[in-house]
């Protein structure tokens, strides 16, 4: 597998110059100063948008786009210029159909929010904070990326077409139409390096008391393709045979939720060129919370004065360009997914499926994510989630962390990310797990377990099972 070439000089001396927030493991946006004069500004997204901004296209769209205007008349006389829809007498409707052609100017879904470095004010001390990161923001594509997939099982895959879709007049009262042409196609090219540098452990989760503690295989395929089961198939406890068990997960832009859908043999729905479909999942609205579709209107609430969350799936979604279908949707965070589930602790019965027992919730994201949110793990094909059992081959729902570089990437760039590559690898499990729980070096990796190259959520083989030592046993 790469690893990371010794590094080439030019790119040390790291002087942070501004983050959104005063801690680094809750920020989203970030700038740095080179030694050299240059910067790295960084911006922390899904993976799959990072693959999708490293890898893509960074032109403008110019595209005209049919705009129609439909007006309704109710009369007993057909108006001039109407055809019918229903009705007889004075009920019949009539319908005007007005189509106007419009110049819509586009970026690609590839731009990614990024801080200019020179825009930015930030207070001088030890932790500095910019004051007007919003207004200095600027939309590029991306050089470098460090997400927790490989390119070829994310949709970006080199020559994938990929449909880019926009909100903008696709939408009445929010519902966004699902049977509309894309407004353009791009076409993705390899990334010009891709360093391992390290691995991320990834877990299934569910509300602190549950009686859910272990996942299958087979039982994780069924609950993301169906959203719902019967909960006895998790908990084996007769008193849950009339209860349900709903998966909240992450939306198409998470690499948790690409590693889980490999893992469990779907990774076709990760390379849809339109609509991302094939994943049902659930969101779970607390009393006097709300959930809005991609335009900000309003999907569903659930009054301030219920006595129980609501749980409801998805509404279509557009995120960065890609359409996901009703149901399929999820959480933009992993805390963010993380809290609702922690926080379910007031679920109705029967939530969709008119079962009148109890309702249980899981979901999946990152280790560390859930364990910030002070989840209960939930086994994985009976084993418990840990560094040590990723290391011993038996735990599978772990990936590797990877650089990706450009496929226009210039030699300062190529630099850095060698650097960055280097300095990472030969960071200890020990270490890596202080700042981010889960996290295990690539030496300890590779010492320990292998898997295909190439392929996430592949079958996982400990490494002395290819040894020869135990071979020569006497027969008893």
């Amino acid at each position: 597998m790469p690893t990371p070439s010794p590094p080439k000089g030019g790119a040390t001396n790291l002087a942070r110059v501004a983050f959104d927030t005063n801690k680094i493991t809750s920020a989203l946006y970030g700038v740095w100063k080179l030694g050299n004069g240059d910067y790295i500004s960084a911006h922390w997204i899904g993976s799959q948008a990072g693959i999708q901004s490293v890898t893509g296209p960074s032109s403008v769209i110019t595209t005209n786009k049919a705009v129609l205007s439909t007006n309704l008349a109710t009369n007993s006389v057909n108006p001039g210029g109407y055809i019918k829809v229903s009705g007889t007498g004075a009920s019949t409707i009539w319908k005007q159909v007005q189509t106007n052609q419009v110049s819509v100017t586009l970026q690609t879904p590839n731009t990614v929010a990024f801080w200019a470095p020179e825009l930015i004010s930030a207070p001088v001390g030890s932790v500095p904070v910019a004051t007007n990161g919003t207004a200095a923001s600027i939309n590029t594509t991306a050089v470098i990326g460090l997400v927790d997939t490989f390119q070829a099982s994310s949709p970006f895959a080199a020559g994938h077409s990929v449909a880019y879709y926009s909100t903008n007049g696709y939408q009445s009262n929010g519902v966004i139409a699902t049977n509309l042409p894309a407004i353009a196609t791009n076409v993705y090219t390899a990334a010009s390096a891709d360093y391992l540098i390290a691995g991320v452990g990834f877990s299934f989760f569910t509300t602190p008391g549950s009686p859910v503690y272990n996942i299958t295989q087979a039982q994780a395929k069924k609950l993301i393709t169906k959203g719902s089961i019967n909960a006895y198939e998790l908990t084996l406890q007769l008193s849950d045979t009339n209860s349900g068990i709903y998966l909240a997960g992450r939306n198409i832009d998470s690499g948790a939720r690409a590693n889980v859908l490999s893992w469990a043999g779907l990774g076709s729905a990760l390379t849809s060129v339109g609509v991302n479909k094939g994943v049902s999942q659930y969101a779970i609205l607390q009393p006097g919370t709300s959930l809005k579709y991609s335009d900000g209107s309003l999907y569903t609430n659930n009054p301030t004065n219920a006595s129980t969350a609501l749980v409801v799936p998805w509404p279509t979604e557009v995120i960065d360009g890609k359409l996901s279908a009703p149901g399929a949707g999820g959480y933009s965070s992993g805390s963010a997914l993380g809290t609702a589930i922690t926080t379910a602790t007031n679920l109705p019965s029967g939530v969709s499926s008119n079962l009148p027992g109890k309702s249980y919730v899981i979901g999946y994201s990152g280790a560390a994510e859930a364990k910030g949110a002070g989840a209960q793990f939930v086994n994985v094909n009976n084993v418990p989630f840990g560094v040590e059992t990723i290391k011993s081959g038996a735990y599978p729902y772990w990936s590797y962390m990877h650089i990706l570089v450009a496929p226009n990437a210039g030699a300062n760039v190529s630099s850095i990310a060698s650097t960055l590559a280097n300095n990472v690898t030969q960071l200890s499990t020990a270490t890596l797990g202080g700042y981010s729980y889960g996290s295990v070096s690539l030496s300890d990796l590779t010492n320990n377990v292998s898997r295909q190259y190439g392929v996430d959520g592949g079958t996982v083989t400990p490494i002395w099972t290819n040894q020869t030592a135990f071979t020569n046993l006497p027969a008893w």
